[in-house]
């Protein structure tokens, strides 16, 4: 009865996104006429991801309907106006006036998103990263990441926070050495220099051409989230996962043009900013951390997939290699604040030790 149970939940989280979709798409909208306000809003992520499915097709059909005909959102699919690695570009300059993406794929041009999209091993747990963000020292996180993306000409809405994120190879990893001369698809400057550390070949590819490079062997394994095993079928070109996670959580966001932000009346911009945050938590059920057991559990019995637990040594000759590199990513003040929140709240709360 428990495994049956299991694999129900398993197909539950993937189900209600899609039954989200069906019942609410992004472009209807009651009007009479052309609306005052017409935007585009591209994914970075592929259709069948969380992201995809529960935060910015959401969020475009519920302002559509919100706004009375006022504002009309049409949403595109990853790839069909610029590529994953361009959205915070695009966003920018307003080639689209929303997208998805997360700070590890462009933190050439904006040095916080390494912060931002997370450090790996820092052991913040996805149900306090709300308090970390918004709350903590009166919310002083998601006030300096608004700062620094308005100087570049976007509005930061929000941050969707997901979990379980890690290491899913075509080999084993049992300890720090195999990883050596393999070719590991990542993001972010951290996990570039710590593939780099440890033997490994880093690629940068984005999430949603993974099968491919896979099915290829243009790499030997990535770093990813684990429900992408069972979203976009990973788990058909996946041996192994290894444990622990990299990052027990990590931030994706929803952006927006500035320019087009400011244009709006401030009803409507309230509208936008409630929105969004609304989303975002309907987001993060569908994160928690309870899915990433499932996955695994269902990948193991679908597909065959290998899960192992590096040992207590083996996890700690990791964590010692990454935590010297966080003072890599401090370029600037900005991000060093952001840091110093970070480590304050995560040694507070007696995480981070």
């Amino acid at each position: 009865m428990k495994k049956s149970q299991k694999c129900s939940v398993g197909f539950l989280i993937f189900m209600v996104a899609a039954v989200l979709i069906a019942v609410f798409p992004s472009d209807s909208v009651s009007q009479e006429g052309p609306a005052q306000f017409q935007w585009r809003a591209q994914d970075a992520f592929a259709p069948r991801t969380l992201n995809n499915y529960s935060f910015l097709k959401l969020f475009a059909h519920f302002v559509n309907e919100r706004s009375k005909g006022r504002i009309k959102i049409t949403h595109y699919d990853f790839g069909s106006i610029v590529q994953p690695f361009d959205i915070f570009d695009a966003v920018a300059r307003g080639t689209v006036e929303l997208g998805t993406s997360c700070g590890a794929y462009y933190t050439q041009k904006l040095p916080e998103g390494d912060i931002e999209y997370g450090l790996p091993f820092d052991g913040l747990p996805l149900y306090l990263y709300h308090e970390m963000a918004y709350e903590y020292k009166s919310g002083q996180y998601m006030k300096i990441l608004r700062e620094v993306y308005a100087k570049r000409g976007v509005h930061y809405l929000v941050v969707a926070p997901t979990s379980g994120y890690g290491f899913m190879t075509n080999f084993p990893i049992r300890k720090v050495e195999d990883l050596k001369g393999h070719k590991i698809r990542t993001t972010g400057t951290i996990m570039i220099e710590m593939m780099k550390q440890l033997g490994a070949a880093p690629v940068a590819i984005p999430g949603a051409e993974m099968y491919m490079a896979l099915q290829r062997k243009t790499v030997d394994g990535i770093t990813l989230l684990y429900y992408l095993l069972e979203a976009n079928k990973l788990a058909e070109v996946v041996k192994y996962v290894t444990l622990p996670d990299i990052y027990e959580t990590c931030s994706l966001n929803l952006l927006m043009n500035l320019e087009a932000y400011n244009k709006l009346p401030d009803d409507l911009k309230k509208l936008v900013d409630d929105t969004a945050e609304e989303v975002t938590y309907k987001y993060l059920m569908y994160s928690l951390k309870g899915s990433t057991e499932v996955v695994l559990e269902w990948a193991k019995r679908q597909h065959g997939l290998q899960v192992t637990t590096l040992a207590d040594e083996e996890a700690a000759k990791m964590r010692n290699i990454v935590r010297p590199l966080y003072k890599q990513i401090l370029k600037t003040p900005a991000a060093e604040q952001l840091y110093s929140i970070r480590e304050t709240f995560l040694k507070e709360k007696k995480i981070w030790k």
